[in-house]
């Protein structure tokens, strides 16, 4: 349950990162969340004993919508622009991680 909430907060959180003309951002977390809630309920014992399959749907199904390169630079502040590249793509693959888990 704990996951759930900390996943919908993180789906929440993503409309910061939205960039879709053609879906209101309201609607887009609003959407996804119901396909979210669905899935979880459908498979609810799978995923209690497989977190690697909840992983991999949220990875399909909700990360998509996620702008994780714009979210790193804000977490970073002024530290993005003294990072190297190769620092920078290391954090954002370590942050969706973070975000994930």
């Amino acid at each position: 349950m704990r996951k759930l909430l900390l996943l919908t907060f993180v789906l929440v959180l993503s409309v910061l990162g939205v960039v879709r003309a053609e879906v209101a951002p309201e609607q887009l977390v609003r959407s996804t969340a119901d396909v979210i809630l669905s899935e979880i309920k459908k498979n609810r014992e799978v995923y209690s004993k497989d977190y690697a399959k909840l992983y991999k749907m949220a990875d399909e199904k909700v990360l998509p919508h996620f702008d994780f390169r714009r979210m790193s630079q804000w977490v970073l502040g002024r530290s993005w622009r003294d990072a190297t590249p190769e620092q920078r793509e290391q954090f954002v693959a370590v942050f969706r991680d973070l975000l994930v888990r």
